[in-house]
């Protein structure tokens, strides 16, 4: 017995229609997602360059306005020579040593000069890149009184590090009475911040 209200079936027309509709939807729904996704990772790997940029400059600032201009700091460039107009990409000083929480002195009342406590050592600033590599890493090294590099005394401060650079004010390498620094990092993402510090020296005298 035939029904008086027959179904009505979807034509192949329809049916296509509908599916090409609802492709068009999903891909924009996925586009926005990834475009979305891809924004958030731009932004995470922004703060997280920024974040560790900034330790790096602090940390390299703290221990540089101990240092004095009085023969306790070199400016330098990339082979280790200074550089006489006050800017360079490599930075060495000396800090006061303490022994509890006082400066420690000769027999001469002077001031004994080092780093880490250990008496005529150095500290050392400069960026360390691998071959063929735009970035590398900013390091801390202790040198000894010779200006050796002690092996046990490299400590990485940041990654993906473009380029530090350090410029004594005035601009003399071997009287700043403070030092400018200028520091550029990029990573993978083409993410890249630059940071300025300017650091006045406490030891002049």
């Amino acid at each position: 017995m035939n029904s008086p209200h027959p179904e009505k079936a979807f034509t192949l027309a329809e049916v296509l229609i509908t599916a090409a509709i609802f492709s068009l939807v999903c891909g924009a729904i996925m586009t926005t997602m990834i475009a979305g996704l891809s924004s958030w990772r731009v932004s995470e790997a922004k703060i997280q360059i920024q974040q560790d940029s900034r330790r790096a400059m602090q940390a390299m600032s703290q221990e540089l306005r101990f240092s004095s201009s009085s023969g306790h700091l070199q400016i330098l460039d990339d082979s280790g020579s200074a550089i006489s107009t006050g800017t360079g990409s490599v930075i060495r000083f000396q800090v006061p040593l303490y022994t509890s929480q006082q400066i420690k002195l000769d027999s001469a009342g002077s001031k004994i000069w080092g780093g880490d406590s250990m008496e005529n050592y150095w500290i050392c600033y400069k960026v360390v890149k691998a071959p063929e590599k735009d970035t590398g890493q900013l390091k801390r090294i202790l040198l000894d009184s010779n200006k050796n590099e002690v092996s046990s005394g490299s400590m990485v401060l940041a990654n993906n590090i473009e380029s530090v650079e350090f410029i004594g004010l005035p601009n003399n390498t071997y009287s700043p009475t403070s030092v400018q620094i200028a520091l550029t990092a990029a990573n993978t993402k083409n993410v890249t911040t630059s940071l300025k510090s300017r650091v006045w020296l406490r030891n002049l005298n």
